[in-house]
């Protein structure tokens, strides 16, 4: 199914992977010995991470993204202490800060070029997702999404697609038609657009991770974390804000501009922010209809 089996390093390293049944990898070799395995809940997603013993070292927690966790529980193998950490990813599903829950610090931040290179990464290997929400291999570089493994180096897949012409590029090994900006690939078998207003949040992402003091920083606490704050965020606001600003030097600005959408502007009739503003709770009052009468469903 041209799944890439064996990598051997220039300094003769050599790197294999596993694969199930179901063509999903499930372990990684150096020099012949196991040090690396996973464990799924469907085709694409892993729920833990297991050592070269099979020791599970973190089971981790899908949310609003379908391609990477919301947060992890990292296990110390010898101690068995426990540790969550909440995973701030851009538009792309790339991890882009994994924060301590305990205590706000900053455990890994991680930076990439437009291709998903990597241009800082303060832990490597701390947690296994990379570029997009790929799985990432520290030593080959390459980022594994279900059927097949990309290069950031050449921009290419390392292998053609499985399905040939049906995942709609006339280049068989091309990565999401040459726009990684805008579409993603997570099964390795088609891209899928994410839209303007993906674009848009890519843009605020890159301009709040590389300016000293950013006014745009409320991508962090909502427009990319939104659907995951209602589950997570009220819980760990304070140590999230705490490690941002240690970070960036600038609070997060915990606001969400709604302009675009025109909402409430009309007849300058009163402000419902509150209302827009309550999350899971709204949520459940609503969820019969607008106020609760099925006669008037919510309307966005």
């Amino acid at each position: 199914m041209g799944n890439l089996k064996h990598v051997t390093l220039p300094d003769t390293t050599a790197i294999g992977y596993l694969t199930d049944g179901q063509n999903r990898r499930i372990g990684k070799t150096v020099n012949g010995v196991l040090v690396q395995g996973f464990l799924y809940q469907n085709q694409l997603n892993p729920i833990a991470e297991l050592d070269g013993n099979n020791r599970i070292i973190s089971r981790f927690v899908y949310g609003d993204k379908s391609n990477i966790p919301a947060y992890f529980v990292k296990t110390n193998p010898s101690t068995q202490n426990q540790t969550t950490y909440r995973i701030i990813s851009d538009h792309l599903g790339s991890p882009r800060l994994v924060i301590n829950t305990t205590n706000g610090s900053v455990a890994q931040r991680i930076d990439y070029d437009v291709w998903g290179n990597i241009t800082q990464d303060t832990n490597p290997g701390f947690q296994p997702f990379g570029y997009a929400g790929g799985l990432y291999d520290q030593h080959t570089k390459l980022v594994r999404f279900g059927a097949r493994d990309y290069d950031a180096e050449t921009g290419r897949w390392t292998a053609k697609d499985p399905i040939g012409f049906g995942g709609g590029d006339s280049n068989l090994y091309g990565y999401v038609v040459g726009d990684p900006v805008n579409w993603v690939d997570p099964n390795g078998l088609n891209a899928v657009t994410l839209g303007a207003k993906a674009a848009s949040l890519a843009a605020k992402v890159t301009s709040s991770l590389e300016i000293v003091n950013p006014v745009g920083l409320t991508i962090l606490a909502g427009e990319v974390g939104y659907g995951v704050g209602s589950l997570i965020y009220d819980t760990w606001g304070d140590e999230i804000d705490a490690a941002v600003e240690q970070v960036f030097g600038s609070p997060i600005a915990c606001s969400v501009d709604d302009s675009d959408d025109k909402e409430h502007t009309k007849n300058k009739r009163p402000s419902s922010k509150g209302k827009h503003e309550k999350g899971r709770s709204r949520t459940q009052k609503d969820k019969g209809g607008e106020k609760g009468d099925k006669r008037r469903p919510y309307q966005r």
